[in-house]
């Protein structure tokens, strides 16, 4: 995090801001490895059909 924040500010940002937000859940299972594909398939998915637009 803090090498982003010196990329950034060398690049001439007089200020940065980062939140960082961490969720967990125990409701259901989710194979190890795969918490994130569905949701990187959607925004690539939406992507693509702007980009066609």
């Amino acid at each position: 995090m803090h090498d982003c924040h010196v990329a950034v500010h060398a690049k001439g940002a007089p200020r940065i801001a980062t939140d960082i937000r961490i969720g967990t859940r125990v409701d259901r299972e989710i194979a190890p490895g795969t918490g994130n594909k569905g949701k990187v398939e959607r925004v690539e998915a939406i992507l693509a059909a702007d980009s066609k637009a």
